[in-house]
């Protein structure tokens, strides 16, 4: 994947990218997928909206957050873990949309047991209409 206009950042220095993430899974998965985004971007914000069980149990949890430059470049590209692996290891469905202004970036991905179905990127004004396909939870 090509970045739009942006650098490659390391891990102590970057524009903030924000996201928004949705996690669906069982409720253990979904609580250690959070716990290992604590760890990794504890210097970042990171803030849950809330969380709820779905009518055939599997949990729901929203996510907002921020990374430095991009989802891909701090959460996918070389990364170990990734969330792609472990969305996989975990069973998850995760999807992110994210904004970084000074990158005129946008993405938008959607993961599924470690496949990824969606993986878009667009300028930053493309990613502020925000529409969760995970809202309809099919």
């Amino acid at each position: 994947m090509q970045l739009l206009n942006c650098q490659k950042g390391d891990n102590n220095m970057g524009n903030i990218c924000d996201y928004e993430m949705r996690i669906i899974g069982e409720k253990k998965s979904v609580k250690e997928l959070i716990s290992m985004l604590q760890d990794i971007y504890g210097d970042y914000y990171i803030d849950f909206d809330d969380a709820w069980f779905l009518e055939d149990k599997r949990y729901v949890a929203a996510i907002f957050g921020g990374c430095n430059w991009s989802v891909w470049s701090s959460m996918i590209e070389n990364k170990n873990p990734d969330i792609i692996s472990e969305s996989e290891r975990l069973s998850l469905e995760i999807e992110i949309h994210s904004t970084e202004e000074g990158c005129d970036l946008s993405e938008h991905y959607l993961i599924k047991n470690g496949n990824v179905e969606i993986e878009k990127t667009g300028n930053y004004y493309d990613g502020l209409d925000i529409v969760f396909i995970t809202d309809n939870y099919d």
